[in-house]
């Protein structure tokens, strides 16, 4: 923020653009503000900013009454728990842990400044090390989800629930 004479000037920032507007501090309010940041992230992003309302909030009520019902149905329905357990984790944290991190990382580093140079090099060591990590977050993800999904697939692995007994 950088105050000159009457104006105040803010940086807005999404990813890697960086960008300035400059707000009349008899204008500055809460409001005036959350316009200029949904201004910029709209030019940037081309959807509608939207920061909450009523249609919003009955919205994700409804989402969360879903989930929560699909949730206890699960619970309910499946006595195991541990084996839906392994498939989820299975299928999703060695994604999230291993895979993705590195990815993201290598994506971002190779982005360019508006000169058009890399934020930051990335070494030949540094890269195959991150690609081996890849490689084995892929390895066990799939090792992982397979022996979960054979476990659930056996007959009978998942018990009996209270509805049918």
């Amino acid at each position: 923020m950088e105050v000159t004479g009457q104006d105040i000037s803010f940086s807005l920032q999404h990813g890697l653009v960086r960008d300035t507007t400059t707000v009349n501090a008899s204008q500055l309010t809460l409001k005036t503000l959350k316009d200029r940041a949904c201004d910029f992230i709209n030019s940037k992003v081309g959807r509608r900013c939207s920061l909450g309302g009523a249609a919003t909030a009955v919205g994700s009520r409804k989402v969360r009454t879903l989930l929560v019902a699909a949730i206890v149905l699960m619970g309910v329905l499946v006595p195991d728990f541990g084996k839906i357990l392994n498939l989820i984790g299975g299928s999703s944290v060695t994604i999230e842990s291993f895979v993705l991190p590195p990815l993201c990382y290598l994506k971002l580093c190779r982005a360019k400044d508006d000169h058009g140079k890399p934020f930051r090099s990335v070494g030949i060591v540094e890269s195959s090390v991150l690609v081996v990590v890849i490689g084995i977050g892929v390895c066990a993800g799939v090792i992982t989800t397979y022996t979960a999904a054979a476990a659930i697939a056996t007959p009978g692995a998942l018990g009996k629930t209270c509805f049918f007994s």
